[in-house]
């Protein structure tokens, strides 16, 4: 059953008709918002994969700087409102959200943390408190914050991938706050 419209459909018909309507412009723009939300996602996607690549090297190349995890349930692998002292890469397992104790979700379905995702990059390149909790079982590559914010200094590569990813992860953001 469907609701019942009570504004002047008449109206709001003459004027699609004559041009001076503004849905058309309103679809318009929530297309192209879709459009553009799809491509960010995309994007970020593929940047989180060169730096997961980037750590994943960093680890081969030099092992003492990277560390493997083993993460439970049990304990927070980045908490809300707490310094964030490392950079993660989730190797296996899953991973949820929370933000002020409650599970983040989208599309009524939690929002899940996969393998290939990284962590905390923001908050540790921006100097904030991480906005969320993530909890969950599985492993991590960690890469603590000082040696991620060395490797920004001397390591172009690792620099440029980190500021790609960073930026497209902060624009998608705001696409998800408009």
């Amino acid at each position: 059953m469907g609701r019942l419209f009570k504004g002047k459909l008449r109206e709001e018909m003459q004027r699609l008709e004559d041009g001076t309507s503004s849905i058309p412009m309103v679809l318009e723009k929530v297309q192209a918002w879709l459009l553009i939300q799809g491509k960010a996602e995309q994007q970020a996607q593929a940047l989180d994969l060169r730096f997961a690549r980037l750590l994943i090297e960093l680890a081969r190349d030099r092992p003492e700087l990277v560390a493997m995890r083993d993460v439970s349930r049990n304990l927070p692998l980045v908490t809300q409102g707490q310094e964030c002292n490392s950079v993660y890469l989730v190797l296996s397992g899953q991973f949820q959200s929370y933000q002020d104790g409650k599970l983040l979700l989208q599309d009524g379905q939690p929002v899940t943390i996969p393998p290939g995702a990284i962590l905390g990059e923001i908050s540790v390149l921006r100097g904030c408190l991480p906005t969320a909790t993530v909890v969950g079982n599985g492993v991590v590559l960690c890469l603590a914050k000082n040696e991620f914010l060395r490797q920004l200094d001397i390591n172009p590569v690792f620099r440029e991938s980190v500021e790609e990813l960073v930026g497209t992860r902060l624009e998608l953001h705001q696409l998800c706050l408009i």
